[in-house]
């Protein structure tokens, strides 16, 4: 529950455009370099736990039973934007730069984290906008 809570708080960041007011960072697109190998941030363990890339999300105290055990780690969430875009299929490519009617292409993951540190779970959506 707490990943889905966390990509509907990068989801709903990114469709109000307020991004930065949730701490919530547009990464460029990936994939980064890792040791020797390229990665998207995503993949990468470290970034989860660097605050200017994984938005941390607030937890609001009512939604939480009172007796109810803390979670190992606060959910989190990223947005990466997608290299490219996509363009409308009523005007010419040409048009569609011009009129500034191309759309941008984000991927969301979330990450929530159980009562222990290795139960954890990912969610993933991608964004059209």
């Amino acid at each position: 529950q707490s990943a889905e809570h966390a990509l509907r708080f990068c989801e709903g960041g990114l469709q109000l455009a307020n991004t930065a007011a949730n701490g919530i960072t547009i990464l460029p697109p990936g994939p980064v370099q890792v040791g020797a190998n390229l990665k998207q941030y995503w993949e990468v363990e470290a970034n989860w736990n660097n605050a200017a890339i994984a938005a941390v999300v607030p937890v609001s105290p009512n939604a939480v039973a009172v007796n109810a055990p803390a979670m190992a780690q606060q959910p989190r969430c990223m947005v990466e934007q997608i290299s490219g875009s996509i363009i409308g299929n009523t005007e010419s490519a040409t048009d569609a730069i011009a009129n500034g009617n191309q759309k941008s292409r984000f991927r969301i993951t979330a990450r929530g984290v159980g009562l222990d540190a290795n139960t954890v779970v990912q969610l993933q959506s991608y964004l059209l906008m």
